[in-house]
């Protein structure tokens, strides 16, 4: 698979981010707005990475297995508004009109997807782009996918993880477990702010080393660490990604970037 270079796209977190930037209300107008904006981006990103392949993924909707794990589960997340739910459905028809692979799996997040790409691509001799700006997604790292902030302009690889967060790729499931992140319902441990799980991290390894060592520990922190044990496991849960969706292969055949997009 010589000079196979594989662009995954997280379509959803692609469209959120424009649609949330734009200060209009609601409605058709903003919508089709996004929709357009979406498809300048995703161009420029063909120009910019020049992938052989291309694989655009995208939430299915409805409940995950993460809901079922824990039902407060983005309990704060507004719906889609309708109008852009419809345009929506069109960009998708249309992308697969002109030859692209667009995929979603139900009951799962885009995030489960692009993980499990850049698990089943880790065994292969593909170089593996994810696009995506959710801190959650920077974690692939780890199976040798890179994974670029379309919009900042970065790479979000372990050196950009260890300035922003205090602790490597590696941890960085650990330390959104003990910490939370509110914008996705994940509970995490109470009085553990962003300084104190990055400590911690570093002087017990890991999110199973910090709660064996918190038996010994005094104060606050000790004591939410014991009596909230269970939830930080459980963050640890939701904040862990899906690595099986593709059980049978990419089919990198499927993914080609079609004729009239190849540079």
């Amino acid at each position: 698979m010589k000079n196979t270079k594989l662009l995954a796209i997280d379509g959803m977190g692609m469209l959120h981010r424009i649609y949330q930037a734009n200060p209009a209300p609601e409605g058709r107008e903003k919508a089709e707005g996004a929709i357009a904006t979406m498809q300048m981006s995703f161009r420029r990103a063909l120009r910019e990475h020049r992938p052989s392949h291309c694989l655009m993924v995208f939430d299915a909707g409805g409940q995950t297995w993460r809901h079922k794990l824990y039902p407060p589960y983005k309990a704060n997340r507004q719906p889609m508004a309708a109008e852009l739910r419809e345009e929506l459905a069109k960009y998708k028809a249309t992308l697969l009109e002109e030859g692209w692979a667009v995929v979603e799996h139900p009951g799962h997040e885009a995030d489960d997807t692009l993980g499990s790409v850049a698990f089943t691509a880790s065994g292969l001799a593909v170089e593996v782009v994810v696009l995506a700006s959710d801190k959650d997604i920077a974690s692939v790292g780890q199976l040798g996918a890179r994974v670029y902030d379309h919009f900042d302009h970065r790479w979000h690889d372990d050196a950009w993880c260890r300035n922003k967060f205090g602790v490597g790729l590696a941890r960085l499931q650990d330390w959104l477990a003990l910490v939370g992140d509110a914008s996705d319902g994940v509970p995490g441990v109470d009085t553990v702010g962003a300084k104190t799980a990055t400590r911690l991290l570093l002087e017990h390894g890991d999110l199973p080393g910090v709660l064996a060592a918190a038996a010994e520990m005094s104060g606050k922190v000790g004591e939410k660490l014991r009596e909230q044990a269970d939830m930080a496991r459980l963050s640890r849960q939701l904040t862990a990604l899906r690595m099986d969706l593709f059980p049978a292969g990419l089919e990198l055949a499927t993914m080609q970037v079609p004729v009239a997009y190849r540079h």
